[in-house]
């Protein structure tokens, strides 16, 4: 398992815990709810669109949204992100 340059980020800015390794990553993943398969789709216009893969660590309140195909963790989402608004 790879950790994106995204993903390190989104984990020291959402979980603001040390970024676990691979191994822990893979471990995680192991006790998860999995909650969405990762699968290409295709456009009308035949452009390829990935959904991620979607793993609930329950006792750490978090999402990990995973590239399977590639094997990269890629975000990770948490119950208290808030998003400001663009204008």
């Amino acid at each position: 398992m790879k950790l994106s340059k995204h993903f390190r980020n989104r984990w020291k800015e959402r979980v603001k815990k040390p970024i676990p390794t691979p191994k822990e990553i893979e471990e995680m993943v192991d006790g998860a709810l999995f909650l969405q398969r990762c699968k290409d789709l295709f456009t009308a216009r035949g452009i390829r669109q990935r959904i991620l893969a979607m793993y609930w660590i329950t006792d750490q309140g978090i999402i990990l949204k995973l590239d399977e195909k590639t094997g990269t963790a890629v975000t990770v989402l948490t119950s208290d992100m808030t998003y400001e608004e663009v204008v």
